[in-house]
């Protein structure tokens, strides 16, 4: 496994903020500091549900106990909105632990102590010391990323404080996983071929991403699914990460804050969703609408039903219902989802060993059954529809298929093959895992597996 890391990625490794960029970072807080001044005035003058627009829970104001340099998450939009050179240029670094819940310069999910100090800047003697051997992160994405063709993983910038293991050209840490989890769920589930067929018939699709982050997601999906227009919808306070981070390291696309970009990426305060016109074809939430009150998951679940018509909302939260409380509302927020559609898709995660999912238990809800091709992942792999499948051999917990001229292992669990059948006919698969020319090749990888001694991608 070790042969596979080539090395580390480090702040040295990073490429520095422009003059140019750092004028645009300006520009882009500029804005959104606007956008929060007038808040209050369009929220009454549009007679707007102020519970429902306003920020709560970590980015709640009215804590009155607490004040607010004490606070993380407005401390955290504070240090940011002034717009500080080494701030803007080691960005990622400095906001990531506040949106995937993972400190990469102290290698540990972020308490409220780090929350204080996890951008305070290290240096790269400390940080090689730190990432002197691979975490179990580094692990998991390499199983992970093994499970989809090489289109489907996503490779972080070397920009504004990415740093990591160096695998195979990829700068890999624990929030490199954490995407990776998100766009395999995708791939896996059909979404990102329902998609495909979706820009084939119209020429384009439009996207949805509710809670952006830091906007990682959103350029990745924008990367495998160019012809989209992308929209996030976030507290400003909050869009002020996704909107500088995107528009630093995705200077090839346009920008547009409230006014839709129709290739580009779209940035809307969240008490601004209601003015959203037409349908989307894609509605994504992760990981945000659990921190929110139960009233503002029913607003967001009454208003997605709308937005989508015969779309879909893939939706991925954690079960925080034994965490509320402190700063954040206890909610699982799928049993409060689940009543507002009548369709739900529960995606299984297809790579072994990894039975927790980082981002929670993930969804696919419609308005109407959707079939989203689960098993196009073979018609692609095998460059159409295969002639013969047959099942050649039982190998523990996989099934050994031959696929025309190529051998692959399936995970049993994920899928019944009938071992009494000689020929499967045309057929889709369950989810694969590895795939060789020989029954032989594919077996020794099935085994390295088994052993936990090495996880590569195919």
């Amino acid at each position: 496994m070790s042969d596979l890391i080539d090395g580390l990625v480090l702040l040295k490794d990073n490429r520095n903020l422009s003059q140019k960029e750092f004028l645009q970072a300006k520009q882009v807080c500029k804005t959104i500091l606007s956008i929060i001044d007038s808040r209050d005035e369009y929220i009454k003058s549009n007679k707007l549900d102020r519970e429902f627009c306003m920020p709560s829970a970590l980015w709640s104001y009215l804590n009155e106990q607490c004040p607010i340099d004490k606070r993380p998450f407005l401390k955290l939009f504070n240090l940011v909105a002034k717009v500080d050179y080494d701030v803007i240029n080691r960005l990622k670094l400095i906001v990531g632990p506040f949106f995937t819940g993972y400190s990469l310069s102290h290698l540990c999910i972020i308490s409220e102590s780090l929350f204080l100090t996890s951008w305070l800047f290290i240096s790269d003697s400390k940080l090689s010391e730190c990432l002197a051997n691979p975490d179990d992160w580094c692990f998991r994405w390499m199983q992970t990323a093994s499970a989809v063709p090489l289109q489907y993983i996503y490779n972080p910038p070397r920009f504004l404080g990415e740093i990591g293991w160096n695998v195979r050209g990829v700068a890999v840490n624990h929030d490199t996983y954490y995407f990776q989890e998100a766009l395999n769920l995708f791939y896996e589930s059909g979404i990102f071929d329902f998609l495909s067929d979706r820009v084939a018939d119209a020429g384009i699709v439009r996207i949805l991403e509710i809670g952006g982050g830091y906007g990682a997601l959103a350029s990745a999906i924008k990367t495998i699914i160019p012809n989209s227009e992308y929209w996030i919808c976030d507290l400003p306070e909050s869009l002020l990460m996704s909107s500088l981070w995107l528009t630093l390291t995705r200077a090839d696309n346009d920008h547009q804050f409230i006014k839709g970009s129709h290739y580009g990426f779209t940035y809307l305060p969240n008490y601004m969703i209601h003015s959203l016109e037409g349908k989307f074809d894609l509605v994504i939430n992760r990981l945000s609408l659990s921190e929110m009150s139960e009233h503002q998951i029913r607003t967001y679940a009454q208003i997605i039903r709308t937005l989508i018509g015969e779309g879909i909302f893939f939706e991925q939260n954690c079960d925080n219902r034994n965490i509320g409380g402190h700063n954040i509302y206890g909610h699982r927020a799928e049993l409060i989802i689940e009543e507002y559609f009548p369709c739900r898709q529960v995606i299984k995660n297809s790579v072994p060993d990894l039975l927790m999912m980082r981002g929670g238990n993930p969804n696919i809800w419609s308005n109407q059954p959707v079939n989203l091709c689960k098993g196009k992942t073979y018609s692609r792999l095998f460059g159409g529809r295969y002639k013969t499948i047959h099942l050649v051999k039982d190998q523990g917990d996989y099934n050994i298929v031959q696929v025309d001229d190529s051998y692959v292992a399936c995970l049993k669990e994920l899928g019944h093959i009938d071992l009494g059948s000689e020929g499967v006919g045309q057929r889709d698969l369950p989810p694969y895992f590895y795939i060789g020319s020989s029954i032989n090749d594919v077996i020794s990888k099935v085994k390295k597996l088994n052993n936990k001694k090495n996880m590569l991608p195919i």
